[in-house]
C-alpha cells in the first residue's frame, strides 16, 4: 500500500514535510518495487548517494512504472534498472523539471498501449536509451519533425539499440544526421544533447556557444562527414572526443590509420581531458608515426606494435614527466628498441608487495565450445596474475596494472584446452564494455578462428566492437 504523499507539492515546496516522512515514503516504494524485481537491497545505491529530493523524483517513476506493470509486464524490470541508473548517473534525469516529468511519463503512456512489447537484448542499454528518448522528447517536444504516433511503429514486436535509433532519427531527424549523437543518446550529457539538438535544428556546431575546443570550418565538415567515429569515441567525453577526431582528421584524412592511433592511445581512452590540453604535443606525435601504420617491427623474438609505441611515449611523458620527451626525427628502429629495453626493464623491476595488489576478489571466467574445442576467458584479478600473463605471452600487458587497479579496463587471458590442461592463447582489454586490444604471443595478430571464437564470446556477453580490425 502506498502512502498518501504529495510528492508534486514537495517538488515545488507547496507543503513542507520532514525528512523522517519523506524516507519513510521512499522506504515503502522502494520495498514495493523490490518485491516486483524480487531483488532485495536493489535501491542501496541511490540511498547512499543521491539526494532526497532525487530520490522522490525516483519514486514517482516507480509509481509510475509499477501501476503500469501489467500493460507491459516484459519492461518492467529493466526499465526500473534504467530508471536506478539514470537517479544516480543521468544529467538530463536529474534536472528534469515537474512539466518535463509528465510529458514523459505520456510518453510512456502510449508506449503501454502497444501490442506486447519485449527487449530483443537482456542489457541495460535499451532500456537506457528508450529512456533517454523520452527525456529528451520531454526537453524538446517543439522539435519533433513527424508524428511520434507513427514512428512507434519502428518498434513491432521488440525493442532494440538499432530500432530505438531509427525511432528517433525518424522523430527528430530532419537535416543531417550527427551519429555520433543519434547512435549514442544513452550516454551524453546535457550539454552534448543541447549540441545535437542545435545540429538537428540545420545549424553548424561552430555557432553553439562555450565549445570545449574551438573548431574550424574544415573540422567542422570532417565532423559531420566521417564515418569512423564510432569506432574511436570515448563514452564520457563524446563532444570532446568528436572534436579531436576531427581535428586529427585534418592532419591526416586516414580514417584506418586514427582508429588505429586512437585505440591504442592509453591516453586517449583512459583520459580524453588530458589529451585534449596536450593536443599539439599529440598532433605531433600522430603525423610522425604515421609511417609506422602498417609496420611491425621485430625484436629479440618480440613484435613491437603501434599500441606498444604509445604506451611507451605515454609512460616517458605523464609517468616519468618527461615533457622534453619527442619522437620527431627519430628512427623507428631506434623508438622500437626503446619500447622493447622499457618492456625489459619494468618486469625486470617489479616488486613483491606491488605483485600483491588484487583489484578483484573473485575474477569471472567463462567456457566457450567453438567447433568441438573448449575456450576458457579468465578475467585477471590481481598483480602476480597479470605479471605471469605478461611473462607466458611475452608482451606488456603488465604495464596496464594501474588501469587495471583502477577499475578503468580489464585485462582477459583466453586459454584453449588441450590434453595437458588450457594453454594460454591470446590476451585482450575491455574498456567501457569495448574490446580494444586483442593479441597472440609476443603481440601476434588474432587467426582467422581466433577472431570468429572472440566474436562470438563478445556477442554473448554484449561487449562492442567498434574497431573491425581487431575481430
Amino acid at each position: 500500500m502506498l502512502l498518501d504523499f504529495d510528492i508534486s507539492a514537495f517538488e515545488s515546496h507547496s507543503f513542507q514535510y520532514s525528512d523522517s516522512e519523506s524516507e519513510c515514503y521512499i522506504k515503502n516504494i522502494c520495498d514495493e518495487t523490490e518485491g516486483l524485481l524480487k531483488h532485495k537491497s536493489f535501491f542501496k545505491k541511490v540511498k547512499a548517494t543521491t539526494s532526497l529530493e532525487l530520490q522522490l523524483r525516483l519514486c514517482k517513476w516507480l509509481v509510475f512504472l509499477n501501476s503500469n506493470q501489467s500493460k507491459q509486464t516484459l519492461l518492467h524490470n529493466r526499465l526500473v534498472e534504467a530508471v536506478e541508473h539514470a537517479t544516480r548517473n543521468s544529467e538530463i534525469f536529474k534536472s528534469q523539471t515537474s512539466h518535463e516529468l509528465e510529458i514523459s511519463f505520456r510518453f510512456f503512456e502510449s508506449i503501454f498501449r502497444l501490442r506486447p512489447l519485449y527487449f530483443l537484448k537482456d542489457d541495460l542499454t535499451t532500456p537506457l536509451k528508450l529512456l533517454t528518448i523520452a527525456l529528451v522528447y520531454s526537453r524538446y517536444p517543439g522539435m519533433q519533425v513527424r508524428s511520434v504516433q507513427k514512428a512507434f511503429s519502428i518498434l513491432e514486436t521488440s525493442i532494440s539499440e538499432e530500432k530505438l535509433d531509427q525511432f528517433f532519427v525518424y522523430l527528430f531527424v530532419k537535416y543531417e544526421n550527427p551519429k555520433f549523437f543519434t547512435s549514442n543518446l544513452e550516454l551524453l550529457n546535457t550539454t552534448e544533447i543541447g549540441v545535437m539538438m542545435h545540429l538537428l535544428q540545420g545549424n553548424n556546431i561552430r555557432t553553439y556557444p562555450h565549445l570545449p575546443m574551438p573548431i574550424s570550418k574544415k573540422e567542422s565538415f570532417l565532423l559531420m562527414q566521417n564515418k569512423c567515429l564510432e569506432s574511436v569515441l570515448i563514452y564520457e567525453n563524446i563532444l570532446l572526443g568528436s572534436i579531436l577526431v576531427a581535428k586529427l582528421l585534418k592532419v591526416f584524412p586516414d580514417e584506418e590509420y586514427l582508429v588505429d592511433f586512437l585505440q591504442s592511445s592509453r591516453t586517449y581512452r583512459h583520459n580524453t581531458l588530458k589529451f585534449a590540453e596536450d593536443f599539439a604535443f599529440w598532433k605531433e606525435t600522430f603525423r610522425c608515426l604515421k609511417r609506422f601504420q602498417t609496420e611491425i617491427y621485430h625484436i629479440n623474438n618480440n613484435y613491437i606494435c603501434l599500441y606498444e609505441v604509445l604506451d611507451y611515449i605515454d609512460y616517458k611523458r605523464y609517468k616519468e614527466n618527461d615533457l622534453d620527451f619527442f619522437i620527431k626525427g627519430k628512427n623507428i628502429n631506434d623508438i622500437c628498441f626503446e619500447v622493447w629495453q622499457w618492456h625489459q626493464m619494468d618486469l625486470q623491476n617489479k616488486n613483491e608487495e606491488i605483485l600483491k595488489l588484487n583489484w578483484k576478489k573473485v575474477p569471472k571466467k567463462e567456457t566457450l565450445v567453438y567447433n568441438g574445442i573448449e575456450y576458457l576467458f579468465e578475467e585477471i584479478g590481481n598483480a602476480r596474475d597479470l605479471f605471469d600473463e605478461s611473462i607466458e605471452m611475452k608482451h606488456c600487458v603488465f604495464s596496464y596494472l594501474g588501469e587495471c587497479a583502477g577499475l578503468s579496463c580489464s585485462i582477459w587471458s583466453v586459454k584453449t584446452k588441450t590434453n595437458d590442461g588450457f594453454k594460454r592463447l591470446l590476451t585482450i582489454e575491455i574498456t567501457n564494455n569495448q574490446i580494444h586490444q586483442a593479441r597472440g604471443k609476443c603481440n601476434r595478430a588474432l587467426t582467422a578462428l581466433e577472431k570468429k571464437v572472440l566474436r562470438q564470446w563478445l556477442s554473448k556477453n554484449a561487449i562492442k566492437v567498434l574497431n573491425k580490425n581487431i575481430c
